[in-house]
């Protein structure tokens, strides 16, 4: 068999040996076309392994791919660079590649033939149609019900294939199960992730509803309003739960959560904008003695401009315009910190 190889291979090295003159059009065009001859081969090859399912089968395709890419790569570094030891390469590489894809299709062939392989593969169908039938409830959508049950019908086609002894049929008939399954099981495995995100999400908006149902008293219609929005939300996302749409769910509770982690938020922004005043009028009355003594004009000068975005800051404070305040406290504190660096602190 290794005989019959090498013998396959001569022809095309030969014709490898005189190619290069990789600066002679002929040769290139020599070149290209093995290369394309080997990609037909290949793509034969993908056909017939997606079909087959045979593990060995697509480790050899794997190899051809990877030494066509190579043959490929040197293929036009030859070319551009009119280099013929790497032309030489490039043929030998893609000769290698066609024959790996070539085994690859044998492989299949075995494959499709072998019954002991095949009923391996219907038992592992077996195995997925088990383990789907576990992940599913009784309340899933009709259409996920359909691929399903299409999965199985196609099942017992095959094991009625096997037993009339028609092994490709069989074999090719499981295979379209097992992808039907496979996408299922991705499926659920989503599902109960999302079913997941739901029930965690719930759980801080009923947190926040708590909170929410305490503060309307002092937060004023808007509250009122955005804590209604909210809860109409919820109900939406409830309802898609109850339908097993937990994305769509999750989704739409979210926006639930949003609204009222907001009107937390804006109720906790006063204590917030009033203890970082605190905080740094306390650093700029630190500051304040090594600030009169020092000599340096730019020092004095930052530390009025510190002290007017403090002022500001309160009276914007006071009159509930907070994010304007917040803005003017992160204005003093980095001139407050210019300060410090100045003052060698």
């Amino acid at each position: 068999m290794r005989c019959l190889s090498w013998i396959a291979i001569l022809p095309v090295m030969f014709l490898a040996v005189g190619i290069v003159s990789a600066q002679n059009p002929h040769d290139v065009a020599d070149l290209r076309a093995a290369l394309e001859k080997t990609d037909e081969v290949i793509m034969q090859a993908r056909d017939a392994v997606a079909e087959s399912g045979s593990e060995r089968a697509k480790n050899l395709l794997a190899t051809s791919e990877k030494l066509q890419e190579r043959a490929r790569s040197l293929a036009n570094a030859a070319i551009t660079d009119h280099n013929t030891p790497l032309a030489l390469r490039a043929a030998k590489m893609t000769v290698k590649a066609r024959l790996q894809a070539e085994r690859a299709i044998a492989v299949t062939r075995q494959a499709e033939e072998n019954e002991d392989y095949v009923r391996r593969r219907l038992e592992v169908t077996d195995d997925m149609i088990r383990t789907v039938q576990e992940k599913l409830t009784a309340e899933i959508r009709p259409q996920i019900r359909l691929i399903f049950d299409s999965a199985r019908e196609k099942q017992q086609r095959a094991l009625e294939f096997l037993q009339s002894r028609r092994l490709k049929m069989a074999l090719q008939m499981t295979l379209q199960a097992q992808k039907s399954l496979e996408k299922l099981l991705q499926g659920t495995e989503l599902q109960e992730k999302a079913k997941q995100d739901y029930e965690t999400l719930l759980e801080r908006y009923l947190s926040l509803s708590d909170w929410a149902a305490a503060y309307d008293s002092r937060g004023g219609a808007d509250t009122e309003n955005r804590r209604r929005q909210a809860e109409r939300q919820r109900t939406e996302a409830e309802n898609l739960a109850d339908d097993g749409q937990y994305m769509r769910a999750e989704r739409t509770l979210r926006k639930a959560v949003d609204i009222l982690a907001e009107l937390q938020q804006k109720e906790r922004e006063p204590q917030k904008i009033a203890a970082t005043l605190d905080e740094l009028n306390e650093w700029a009355e630190r500051l304040r003695p090594q600030v009169d003594q020092s000599s340096d004009g730019k020092v004095k000068r930052l530390y009025e401009t510190a002290r007017d975005h403090l002022d500001r800051g309160a009276v914007l404070s006071r009159e509930g315009n907070y994010e304007q305040a917040a803005r003017r406290l992160q204005a003093a504190r980095q001139t407050l910190s210019e300060i410090s660096n100045l003052l060698g602190q």
